[in-house]
């Protein structure tokens, strides 16, 4: 994962209940229930950038 990054060739994005031992690992951090934080995300990504 980290090399894919670093390249350029992919957004990062750590989805999990609390940080992860390698959550400095991913460009961007989301955390908390999966009922709440999953449909938020994904509801960004249909959205696209602002």
């Amino acid at each position: 994962m980290q090399t894919v990054r670093d390249v350029g060739r992919a957004h990062t994005v750590e989805l999990n209940l609390e940080p992860s031992i390698g959550a400095s690992s991913f460009a961007e951090q989301v955390y908390g229930r999966a009922v709440d934080v999953v449909p938020q995300f994904v509801d960004r990504l249909i959205q696209g950038p602002a």
